[in-house]
């Protein structure tokens, strides 16, 4: 195993571990005192408020975890919210009723879920921007003490994840912590302007991800907005990859010392928000973070790539508009549209992190749990589709009918997911090309169909009846690749 130097040119030779890009499927999962308020306004996905209202990204936010956040703006339609729902209630307060269902909160039904539903590798909010631990840390914080759990949420959840074959990784809010700076968030150059870069934060965050690291050798780090200073940082990634060689860390770890700096003064923070605000316009940007010097994946967020990216990369969003529970929405996904969207990001060389929000007494609701079991009765069939693959010449075509299909590899076969019902008879797949004959034709979970090749490379294949009534069907085109 490689000596890794505590330097940005020594940390770029990392490896990505092969577990990762075999996975596809995570989650993430958002639990905490923000579940208890559960809310947030109804203003679409977080792309939509980029592009239209990038002044009040943050404010207006549709994340039910940024509650405390958005709560601090008394125009803000949280906070005419929590006057109705909560009178008279601090943030703070929703530690008590929290900590309460902690109590009877088991980590089983979790993963007994995740493994039903396919997922690889299981992601916990260890820590979200409100500062709130689900470990008990034994650090402090200057506006509110000791700010943990007293149950070790992290660990139990670790220990029945791997009881069933799941890697785990821990996501780490390394940039916002408002437990340290309070200011009010608006839009996103506020939020990198209040990244705390104070030796206490810095000595904070460490403590914290030393404690993460040591009780729960994670398979990942999930950092999110920032980290407060390169001098800690790359120490920290040395250890870190050198303690075991199949570990990974995101493209969220960017040292904010410099640009916070600079975000201090109005002028430079103005002309940073127009700019951002102008980039956000542009058609297919893929919202996610500008990458640091060191980093194994790029995690853009309710968004995608149009391409096959060459280099592994992480679709992270939730089932619904919001990561953390958001009793108030109604736009979830269902699980032919969480199967779709895991056949896209596969087929574009990505996984899929898919949010998971429970409740306040730790359930994951009624929807979200269908979503999860649709998906991995899909992926029992389906899954030599996706475990293991790597993109094909192209992601996508069209079945003559003009139904969507996305392709997928594994060595010697092409599988092409057709994303739509399939009705019994001929089918054909176009733009599959002169070059791809295959050997044989299979549906997966239904075995080998009749095929030809028609005049300019299309494939005919006769579908069998009864998979009108599945939300995606696969061939797997055995010889082909």
């Amino acid at each position: 195993m490689p000596a890794y130097q505590p330097d940005p040119e020594s940390l770029a030779a990392h490896p990505v571990p092969a577990w990762f890009g075999e996975a596809k499927l995570g989650v993430l999962i958002h639990w905490g005192l923000y579940s208890v308020p559960a809310w947030a306004p109804l203003t679409g996905h977080i792309t939509d408020l980029l592009r239209d209202r990038f002044g009040e990204t943050c404010k207006l936010s549709p994340y039910a975890e940024w509650y405390e956040n958005s709560l601090r703006f008394p125009d803000g339609p949280t906070a005419a919210h929590h006057a109705q729902a909560w009178p008279g209630w601090a943030y703070a307060d929703f530690r008590g009723p929290f900590e309460a269902a902690l109590e009877r909160w088991r980590p089983e039904p979790w993963a007994e879920l995740f493994a039903e539903a396919g997922v690889r590798y299981v992601v916990p909010v260890t820590k979200h921007h409100d500062g709130f631990t689900l470990w008990p840390s034994g650090a402090e914080t200057p506006l509110r003490g000791r700010w943990s759990a007293p149950r070790d949420v992290v660990g139990e959840l670790a220990a029945a994840c791997r009881a069933g074959g799941q890697r785990f990784g821990v996501y780490y809010s390394g940039g916002l912590d408002w437990s340290f700076d309070a200011r009010p968030v608006a839009n996103l150059g506020e939020m990198l302007a209040s990244v705390p870069t104070s030796v206490a934060y810095r000595r904070h965050v460490l403590t914290h991800y030393g404690e993460l690291i040591e009780r729960y050798d994670p398979d990942l780090l999930w950092n999110d907005i920032a980290y407060p200073d390169a001098g800690d940082l790359w120490g920290l990634l040395a250890g870190f990859y050198g303690g075991r060689e199949d570990r990974l860390v995101n493209d969220r770890f960017g040292p904010a010392g410099p640009l916070q700096a600079r975000l201090q003064d109005l002028d430079a923070l103005a002309r940073f928000n127009a700019r951002m605000a102008e980039r956000m316009t542009e058609p297919g940007l893929a919202f996610a973070p500008a990458p640091p010097p060191v980093f194994d994946y790029r995690t853009p967020e309710y968004a995608g790539f149009a391409d096959i990216q060459p280099e592994p990369w992480e679709c992270v969003r939730g089932l619904s508009s919001s990561f953390g529970f958001k009793r108030n929405d109604p736009d979830r996904l269902d699980g032919p549209a969480v199967i779709r969207l895991l056949a896209d990001v596969v087929s574009r060389n990505g996984n899929l992190l898919l949010g998971v929000g429970p409740d306040a007494e730790g359930r994951i609701v009624e929807p979200e749990r269908d979503a999860l079991l649709a998906l991995g009765a899909w992926l029992r069939v389906n899954g030599e589709a996706v475990f293991g693959t790597t993109p094909w010449r192209c992601a996508e075509g069209l079945t003559g009918a003009g139904t969507p299909i996305r392709f997928t590899r594994r060595r010697a076969t092409v599988h092409a997911i057709v994303l739509e019902r399939l009705p019994p008879g001929p089918c054909t797949l176009d733009g599959f090309g002169e070059g791809a004959r295959p050997d044989r034709v299979r549906v997966l979970g239904r075995g080998e169909v009749p095929f030809r090749i028609e005049p300019g490379g299309r494939l005919a294949v006769e579908i069998p009846p009864g998979l009108d009534a599945e939300p995606a069907v696969t061939l797997a085109l055995d010889g082909a690749a």
